[in-house]
């Protein structure tokens, strides 16, 4: 499990990021921190959905997540008021039908859709044309995993994509921070960073980016 990010960072918080606090994190740590019926209406969120997420439980309590669900918007509405009973909490209402319709909530979750999104921004150089840079990126990636699959297994091969630079604005390729060989490793990062070439000299490895 990757370590979570601080409660101060909760805007920038991927999808997953929250189902982590609501499954795991959260009930620890805002056991003192909120009043006790507040408490107890978070626990009723994360009862249910624990439920609806866990196929032996889904099975054995799935109407008794129903229950808590409504029990769950019926106290959001009274602790926080209307204003604040947004669709995404009446939406919740649903969940008990599709998990009937569809199995737990990981089998029909839009999580990978979001993770995807990530290696897509990942494509980006600049702010302005991004649908032209990353039908080029998709290219020159495509391009780059043909010649690796027609190459021979002994071809080092390029791995842990980034986009942090040092950039050159005249190379439009795809950066890297490790390069795979036969018996070893190189990367951009200290220690690994540094080789020894065939004339005896020694250089330090600062980009990696395929051709």
């Amino acid at each position: 499990m990757v370590k979570p990010r601080p409660l101060t960072e909760y805007k920038r918080w991927k999808a997953t990021e929250f189902r982590q606090f609501l499954l795991y994190t959260g009930p620890v740590i805002l056991k003192d921190k909120l009043s006790h019926d507040k408490y107890l209406n978070f626990l009723t969120l994360h009862v249910s959905v624990t439920i609806l997420s866990s196929l032996k439980y889904s099975q054995e309590f799935l109407d008794y997540s129903n229950t808590l669900l409504n029990y769950f918007v019926q106290t959001f509405v009274s602790l926080y008021g209307q204003v604040y009973s947004s669709h995404n909490i009446h939406n919740l209402l649903r969940l008990y039908e599709e998990c009937k319709n569809f199995g737990t909530l990981d089998m029909f979750s839009a999580f990978p859709f979001e993770n995807y999104m990530q290696s897509i921004l990942k494509l980006l150089r600049k702010h302005d044309e991004p649908l032209a840079q990353i039908i080029r990126r998709k290219a020159d990636l495509n391009n780059f995993h043909n010649n690796t699959k027609r190459s021979d297994n002994k071809e080092p091969k390029l791995s842990k994509e980034h986009r942090n630079g040092p950039l050159l604005d005249f190379i439009s390729c795809l950066q890297y921070k490790k390069i795979i060989f036969e018996n070893f490793t190189l990367k951009i990062q200290e220690p690994d960073n540094c080789c020894c070439l065939v004339d005896n000299s020694i250089v330090s490895i600062k980009k990696l980016h395929s051709l």
